[in-house]
């Protein structure tokens, strides 16, 4: 089955340089991209701190990054600065995306590990429900929520091969790679049902602060919690009940395995 990305956009940027441009800015290993092919990969503050989450791709010269629609402002914002060092532009694309558990026949193929996104220039038929697929697959997104709040690994980019931990620097390097030295982080992305539907928001036990609800569908989120919550809730009442994530924490850096 395919989905419609409808609340998502495909960015293109290009000019004289924009490979060795997201060599310095992302998450991404730009330099070892193929041809038509995405990844996963973050653009960050320099606190390590997710501006947003992409899928990321070289294709006819240019790197074309897939991302939430209210991530495209933001990601203006946070490259504007450095794309006339490299004498290049962002554009948004008129290009439709369709979601899918397999590959298609695609000019642009992201690869999620897991899920697949398709661009392609020509409109598609699909079918709602995107956002669902993403959430059952364990795949988080910032949106304008939850910008510049959280960390790569919080979302286990590092196990989504959303991070290179051997091209060298780039922004928010330096704090990326500590935390995947030293550990695992407190907090970190964990499926979660719901009481109810309600929307991104903080959560809570007895009034204390545990974490944040990140997306949402339906019955169905994505919550940054820590290891020991297993219930909580919203402020205004609705249940939330910890899951099992479905793939495991592998840390490229050290031979660990978290749950």
């Amino acid at each position: 089955m395919s989905y419609a990305l409808t609340n998502w956009k495909l960015i293109r940027i290009h000019g004289r340089d924009p490979v060795q441009l997201m060599q310095g800015q992302t998450t991404v290993d730009a330099k070892k991209l193929q041809e038509g092919c995405g990844v996963n990969g973050a653009l960050c503050t320099p606190k390590g701190r997710m501006v947003a989450n992409f899928g990321m791709a070289f294709f006819e010269g240019d790197i074309w990054l897939s991302l939430p629609a209210d991530r495209v402002d933001a990601v203006q914002t946070a490259l504007a600065r450095f794309l006339p060092f490299f004498g290049c532009e962002l554009s948004v694309t008129d290009y439709h995306g369709v979601g899918s558990e397999a590959p298609m026949d695609a000019p642009i193929v992201m690869d999620l590990d897991g899920l697949f996104e398709n661009w392609l220039p020509q409109a598609v038929e699909a079918s709602p429900g995107w956002e669902a697929q993403r959430i059952s697959k364990g795949l988080g997104w910032i949106d304008a929520h939850s910008n510049e709040a959280f960390t790569p690994q919080q979302l286990h980019l590092q196990s989504l091969g959303g991070i290179s931990f051997t091209k060298g620097c780039y922004t928010g390097q330096e704090v990326i790679a500590r935390t995947e030295h030293l550990g695992q982080v407190k907090k970190s992305l964990v499926p979660v049902s719901l009481s109810q539907a309600c929307p991104p928001q903080d959560l809570f036990v007895d009034e204390r602060k545990v974490g944040f609800l990140l997306n949402t569908a339906g019955d169905q989120g994505l919550a940054i919690l820590g290891g020991e919550v297993k219930q909580c809730q919203t402020s205004d009442g609705v249940n939330i009940t910890r899951e099992a994530l479905p793939y495991e924490i592998v840390s490229p850096i050290k031979s660990r395995q978290n749950r």
